[in-house]
């Protein structure tokens, strides 16, 4: 495994997948990555009633999220399928690093898979190695086992807040999350995904009773740790939606555009800038 380490806002020696354009990129430029986006989510962490916040970090990756969201939360549960990734996030995560966070190396998907196919990346040639498929349409890859969120219920902390980014499986995992949406009501922060795909979100959550609201995360970040003034990624940006539950107060407070209906899309905001919706990279 070819691996790089680098001194980051999430821990001194933060390990990533050399050859990685995205997530490694910005680590080793910024010393973060979606900082932004990580921001919002540990405010509404903060913000919330619960005095000992539990997240579910679905699509973990190599850890970057799931290290920032241990500093502010009671438990952390990091759930990644691909068996490289996971070998980083363990590593990021091990002994005192992060005593608060159970690593879990399972897919999760929607009710009635078993399994599931995830795709394998070469790590000496350059890649977005975060995009990287789960699914069962994949053919060549590992096979890794897959359960719903809801059958984790009985298992472990119900979530306050639960984190999807898994490179177009998002609406399967809602599929298996109805009880926990239902009874728990956690706040949702996830990847919005293609068109299609956005429809279907906006079914589901809709349909649980759930807001919704459009955030962009902008690839860079002025105020970033390494203050490294150079904007290698132009006006990109990663396209997300933040669902809440209608019985949770002070929704009117959210300063964000809302979600209107299954047909609405980030295209309407191109006027303001590149939104990418799943990563682009700019020329180095």
């Amino acid at each position: 495994m070819q691996l790089k380490h680098v001194e980051t806002r999430y821990s001194r020696n933060f390990a990533y997948h050399a050859n990685d354009t995205v997530i490694g990129n910005q680590l080793s430029e910024y010393g973060e990555y979606q900082q932004k986006e990580i921001n919002l989510i540990i405010n509404l962490i903060r913000n919330d009633n619960q005095a000992a916040p539990v997240v579910w970090d679905v699509g973990a990756n190599i850890g970057v999220h799931t290290l920032a969201f241990a500093k502010n939360a009671k438990q952390v549960i990091a759930f990644e399928a691909n068996p490289q990734n996971f070998t980083v996030l363990k590593l990021n995560t091990q002994g005192k690093l992060a005593p608060n966070v159970k690593i879990i190396n399972k897919a999760i998907g929607a009710p009635g898979v078993d399994t599931v196919m995830v795709e394998s990346f070469d790590e000496t040639v350059p890649g977005n190695y975060g995009a990287a498929r789960v699914g069962t349409e994949i053919k060549k890859g590992t096979a890794v086992e897959c359960r719903t969120l809801d059958s984790y219920l009985m298992e472990l902390p119900v979530p306050t807040l639960v984190k999807i980014d898994v490179e177009g499986g998002e609406v399967d995992v809602l599929k298996g999350a109805k009880a926990m949406m239902m009874i728990v009501k956690p706040v949702i922060y996830m990847e919005a995904g293609e068109q299609e795909d956005i429809s279907q979100h906006y079914k589901i959550l809709d349909k649980m009773n759930y807001k919704m609201w459009w955030y962009a995360c902008p690839n860079f970040n002025p105020s970033n740790y390494k203050q490294n003034n150079i904007n290698y990624w132009t006006d990109s940006h990663i396209m997300s939606i933040l669902a809440i539950h209608k019985d949770v107060e002070g929704l009117e407070g959210i300063d964000l555009p809302p979600v209107t209906g299954p047909d609405d899309s980030w295209t309407r905001f191109c006027h303001n800038f590149n939104p990418i919706g799943q990563e682009n990279i700019a020329d180095r």
